[in-house]
């Protein structure tokens, strides 16, 4: 992916976001299963 595109990306993505709201990013990493690690719930989504 190209810088301007990263941008543009970036960009669309802080026009959906809500002040003060939070967003959630992961890196999941494994077989796609649900699971609990520590205090922690993951359920990927595959797009």
């Amino acid at each position: 992916m190209c810088r301007a595109e990263v941008a543009a990306r970036a960009t669309a993505l802080h026009s959906t976001l809500k002040p003060g709201g939070v967003l959630f990013s992961s890196n999941p990493r494994g077989e796609n299963q649900e699971s609990i690690g520590g205090e922690r719930y993951k359920a990927p989504i595959t797009t």
